[in-house]
Formats: C-alpha cells, sequence, structure tokens
C-alpha cells in the first residue's frame, strides 16, 4: 500500500490535504488506484481554539516531506 499527500488548499486556520490510496500486488508487479481522499486539518492552540495558519507557497518547485510536527512547531521551511 502506498499512500501519496499534498497540501492543496491553505486557509486562515486551516489546510486541506488530499491524499491517494495505492494497492500493489508486490509478485506482480501491479499497482492499483484504490481511493482517494480530501482532509481538513485545523490547526489550535493549547486550549484548542483555531489560530492562523502560514499561507501556502505555490511556488515552491522542489518536492518536500512534512510531518505533522512541521505543522505543530509552525516550520514550513
Amino acid at each position: 500500500m502506498t499512500l501519496r499527500a499534498k497540501v492543496t488548499r491553505a486557509f486562515s486556520s486551516s489546510v486541506e490535504v488530499r491524499i491517494e490510496v495505492d494497492a500493489e500486488d508486490v509478485p506482480a508487479g501491479e499497482k492499483i488506484a484504490s481511493n482517494s481522499a480530501y482532509f481538513t486539518f485545523v490547526a489550535v492552540d493549547q486550549s484548542g481554539k483555531p489560530i492562523d495558519v502560514p499561507e501556502l507557497n505555490l511556488k515552491l518547485t522542489k518536492r518536500k516531506s512534512i510531518t505533522m510536527e512541521h505543522f505543530a512547531e509552525g516550520n514550513f521551511d
């Protein structure tokens, strides 16, 4: 199984992430698109209130790996 995710939109306090899932038949060497979905993650402070997220930079040309720790720390560089 392979999951691919990318941030598709950023709002004032949330980000939208598209996740695509492929199943793989390893012996046959075949990958099959299984499903996809959009998830919305809302940034909150320690009391659970929404907080602002950085603006989505669509000018990035390099593929980057962003972990949930990056989001928690506000580290998007």
